[in-house]
């Protein structure tokens, strides 16, 4: 029995749609009795209604960067949150940069009082994702993960230092113009890892494109793909 985690935007999807050739491979895979799952940075309802859109098998789905894992079934089989204090406090800082776009997850949803943007996203526009309210969110103080997205990069810069000394304990990965934040010590890697324990399986692969995916193949042996930028590739 293998067990692979791919990640899904850019590695997965490659166009506007995962490619019907694809999605058959997958099939074949799960078939042969392997076990198949998507490792993103997104949290689980952003993806999950993009695989159920288009009929794509899987056994799990690691969110969040590592964050939040569930099963096939929906089952919660980890959720790390932030502590409320520190992610009000970071909200706070990253929102008075004026970020083009900045979000929460409580684990399974996304919440934002922005538009969602085609370009982070732009497969979206295919599924009916409806946003919660982001403002309950917080007050409820459930969060898993911060997000924010600057389309100028000095302006992530400056966004970066100004939570420098907030986010010593915590986890920070960045993709291009994208800052997102977790607990420490929340990768792919951890997800995977946790996921190979509950599938009582060694044999692992994983494969993704972008720089939260590093650690996940460094650990692995992992693969990237052609597209991919050349510092992923090394």
């Amino acid at each position: 029995m293998k067990l692979l985690a791919s990640d899904y935007d850019g590695t997965l999807r490659m166009g506007d749609k995962v490619a019907a050739s694809t999605i058959e491979a997958i099939k074949r895979f799960r078939a042969s009795g392997n076990i198949f799952g998507i490792a993103t940075g997104r949290c689980i309802d952003l993806v999950k209604c993009e695989l159920d859109g288009q009929a794509i098998p899987y056994d799990f789905i690691v969110g969040n960067n590592g964050g939040t894992i569930i099963d096939s079934q929906g089952n919660l089989l980890e959720n790390v949150l932030i502590e409320p204090k520190l992610a009000k406090k970071i909200l706070q800082i990253l929102g008075s940069f004026k970020p083009d776009q900045l979000g929460i997850s409580d684990g399974l949803t996304y919440g934002t009082n922005y538009p969602l943007l085609e370009t982070l996203m732009p497969s979206l526009r295919f599924y009916n994702y409806q946003k919660p309210d982001v403002f309950k969110m917080i007050e409820k103080g459930e969060i898993t993960s911060i997000f924010v997205y600057f389309k100028q990069y000095n302006k992530k810069q400056e966004a970066m230092k100004a939570i420098k000394g907030l986010i010593e304990n915590l986890a920070c990965s960045t993709n291009d113009e994208m800052i997102s934040v977790c607990n420490k010590g929340i990768t792919k890697q951890h997800g995977v890892a946790l996921i190979g324990k509950h599938f009582n399986c060694k044999d692992i692969y994983v494969i993704g494109d972008d720089y939260n995916d590093i650690e996940m193949i460094k650990y692995y042996n992992g693969f990237t793909v052609e597209r991919a930028n050349k510092e992923i590739k090394k």
